[in-house]
């Protein structure tokens, strides 16, 4: 997967305040699924994973997937 950034995945979102961090496998890379427990769903990871979280955008956003490969 080629290097992904924030601003390649969130095209729009209601407030940036509403990003949180949670917690992903080691080795999680920018534009892959992880499991958000409170919801039971997945979310897309916004950034790397470091010290065993992602940054997510749980609400109101909008995003473009045409960077991710479906195997992720």
């Amino acid at each position: 997967m080629p290097d992904l950034t924030i601003g390649d995945i969130l095209k729009s979102e209601a407030d940036q305040n509403n990003r949180i961090a949670i917690p992903a496998p080691v080795g999680t890379k920018t534009g892959q699924l992880v499991k958000y427990a409170e919801r039971k769903e997945y979310l897309i990871a916004l950034s790397d994973e470091t010290n065993g979280e992602v940054l997510v955008q749980p609400h109101n956003c909008v995003m473009f997937l045409g960077g991710i490969l479906q195997t992720d």
